[in-house]
């Protein structure tokens, strides 16, 4: 799921089955049978689900109103995007010039190399919160995501996709972005939630360090965070150059996806969610994006041109103003 909104309270095994049965086209007696439940109460509990906008009715038939992909499918998809993915580094790696000398701006330049940031400043800033906030802003490939109103929440929208296969398939990396006392200042944390299958206990040792420290009294500016956390600090005005080389790139990716668009499309069509339901695209790419960046973030490290850091995450203490990402309104 991504954005706001609470379906958590239906999503029960029961009607976990139901609407993985309807995405399979089985038919509400057959339904009814595996669940030894009656008709009636089936059709309770579709209701209870219409209410939360996770299943339509369309023609006298129900339909899940989320993306849904099994296990097969998902490797299909799995394949798909590393196709995509390494496209996109082809981009990176053509503006890879201009990038090292945008770098060399930076008053950390003479900290670190830029292969050592490479996997924050291109993964996190450009990869990610940088093509996300692109395709949020353009809306071709990525709709605003859907009003899904429920009982408890009639504002709510979000993406959703129910997708089953490994961890990676959900995509690999991401980002925690903790508010400074400071107004528009940030603490990242991004990388790898798991590391061969287990979770990346350092990276959570580390978030747990940022929410202590944020109670401290004795930390006076964002710099002193910075250096008390021992990672990288740019200054406001880095931040926002930073910040204008990431939306360049940024634009060079979106363009990227959009010259795919009609393949990518295509492809969806042939995901059984893609037979039924003409409103789901959104949340199938919402997913799908966050697969390909983590194929262009492993090509570019494979190629030598960024290094992964130790336990697959870091984090920089950084200014800015607004949202970002799939937050930008």
């Amino acid at each position: 799921m991504a954005g706001s909104g609470n379906p958590w309270y239906v999503l029960k095994d029961k009607n976990y089955t139901i609407i993985l049965s309807l995405h399979e086209d089985l038919e509400l007696n057959v339904i009814a049978d595996s669940l030894n439940i009656t008709n009636e109460q089936l059709i309770y509990e579709i209701d209870t689900l219409i209410k939360y906008s996770l299943i339509t009715k369309k023609n006298n038939n129900y339909y899940p109103n989320i993306f849904i992909s099994n296990n097969y499918e998902v490797e299909k998809v799995y394949k798909f995007s590393k196709s995509v993915g390494i496209k996109l580094s082809e981009v990176i790696i053509e503006d890879w010039d201009i990038l090292k000398k945008s770098y060399k701006a930076l008053s950390i330049s003479n900290l670190y190399s830029f292969k050592e940031l490479g996997f924050m400043l291109v993964g996190s800033r450009i990869l990610d919160m940088g093509v996300l906030g692109a395709l949020v802003l353009d809306q071709s490939l990525l709709l605003p995501p859907r009003n899904r109103p429920s009982p408890s929440r009639p504002d709510a929208c979000y993406y959703f996709w129910l997708i089953e296969g490994k961890h990676e398939h959900l995509g690999k990396y991401g980002q925690n972005d903790t508010d400074l006392k400071w107004d528009n200042w940030h603490i990242l944390n991004f990388g790898q939630n798991r590391i061969d299958r287990k979770l990346n206990s350092q990276r959570r040792v580390f978030q747990k360090k940022i929410n202590e420290m944020q109670k401290s009294d004795t930390i006076d500016n964002p710099l002193m965070f910075a250096e008390c956390l021992k990672v990288p600090y740019l200054s406001k005005m880095d931040s926002k150059y930073w910040l204008e080389v990431s939306n360049k790139i940024s634009n060079d990716l979106l363009n990227v996806l959009k010259n795919n668009e009609q393949e990518i499309k295509d492809f969806y069509k042939t995901l059984r969610t893609g037979e039924y339901s003409n409103n789901s695209f959104s949340d199938f790419f919402c997913w799908f994006y966050h697969v390909v960046f983590a194929w262009t973030i492993d090509d570019l490290q494979e190629k030598g041109y960024i290094d992964f850091p130790t336990n697959r995450f870091s984090g920089i203490v950084l200014y800015r103003e607004g949202d970002e990402g799939l937050l930008i309104k």
